[in-house]
């Protein structure tokens, strides 16, 4: 079973914020943790605003993690997504998590407009604080 990890979550991996002890422990649980391929550019853009030494940090966890390749039908399940209001990059990350299918887990995100919008397609959603 994969859990979906969102750049939010990721990032808290990367240097301390409130939420990484809990999340780190939280993660323990899950055997497979797994993201859109789309995280790279997501996790790498966030990681530049903040310096060298976060980007090194950045790109160590997403060599580490397995990541779910971005074809034409993933973007076309995005697009069919029938919320108007998701946004284009939370619609691909989602169509990336529903792919999963029987080996979806539960979605780990911090960001409210995710969390709100993999709640509304059925998808178990988690974020520890």
């Amino acid at each position: 079973m994969s859990t979906p990890t969102w750049t939010s979550a990721l990032l808290k991996l990367c240097w301390p914020e409130p939420e990484t002890v809990a999340l780190e422990n939280y993660l323990r649980g899950w055997p497979q943790l797994a993201s859109a391929a789309l995280i790279w550019t997501d996790a790498l853009l966030a990681a530049h605003r903040h310096g060298p030494v976060r980007t090194v940090h950045v790109e160590r966890r997403l060599l580490a993690l397995p990541v779910l390749e971005i074809t034409r039908a993933l973007f076309q399940e995005a697009g069919a997504l029938t919320d108007p209001g998701h946004r284009s990059l939370d619609a691909i990350h989602l169509a990336a998590a529903i792919s999963l299918g029987a080996d979806l887990g539960v979605v780990v995100t911090y960001d409210e407009r995710m969390r709100s919008a993999a709640a509304g397609l059925g998808l178990s959603v988690a974020a520890r604080d």
